[in-house]
């Protein structure tokens, strides 16, 4: 028996930083980086080098459409989203391995009711229902700028899920998840709390990300 290294696609909206950290701790850079940030030089400098030196392709899609992902996701490659601006079209979650990273909570829903009536009433009814912890249990802060969310709802915790990325958003399969007191939950939201906010949960996300990333790149052959 032998082992080879999965292909590996990585995509990012921001800096890239998070595919950056987690790739030197990995010891290995994705095959392939695709970003749809509009200006290339808000990308950290490090990662530019890295795909410039090792010849990784870098793709720029700024708008991709469904045809775009089926050309650009390869069928037998894993795809990690490190905070991806775009919702994915069903289908092509349907087609693809795709695990994203969410900060979410799966706290029980009988104390998340009380928080969200507590601090915002009109979600206070309108939590998920299942016998499982979803991968988030506040309705609110699914999708966009979940971290901002968080800090506008003054939840007393989140969390860092790691999940597969199913035909629902933000519903699938949980791999891993840590929760994170918000030690910002009295402060007033600004720039600064904020930013503090997302790079305290991005080392979070790097932690769990590794043994994911470790096992699921690895592929077994006789």
């Amino acid at each position: 028996m032998s082992n080879l290294d999965k292909y590996w696609e990585a995509c990012y909206s921001s800096s890239g930083r998070e595919i950056y950290e987690i790739s030197k701790r990995l010891g290995r850079f994705p095959d392939r980086i695709i970003t749809n940030q509009k200006d290339i030089s808000k990308t950290i400098p490090e990662l530019l080098a890295v795909c410039e030196k090792e010849n990784i392709d870098f793709v720029q899609v700024i708008n991709p459409t469904i045809e775009d992902y089926r050309e650009l996701f390869l069928p037998e490659s894993l795809i990690s989203l490190h905070g991806w601006s775009k919702i994915l079209p069903a289908e092509i979650c349907e087609e693809n391995l795709v695990l994203n990273v969410h900060p979410g909570n799966t706290r029980p829903r009988k104390y998340l009711t009380s928080l969200l009536i507590d601090h915002t009433g009109y979600y206070g009814n309108k939590m998920f229902v299942a016998d499982n912890p979803t991968i988030t249990d506040i309705p609110v802060i699914i999708g966009k700028d979940p971290q901002k969310k968080a800090l506008e709802i003054r939840a007393p915790y989140t969390g860092v899920t790691i999940h597969v990325c199913s035909t629902e958003l933000d519903l699938g399969e949980v791999l891993a998840f840590k929760e994170v007191k918000n030690k910002y939950v009295n402060e007033f939201l600004t720039e600064e709390v904020l930013n503090k906010f997302i790079n305290e949960l991005r080392q979070v996300s790097i932690d769990l990300w590794i043994p994911i990333l470790q096992e699921k790149l690895c592929v077994t052959y006789s």
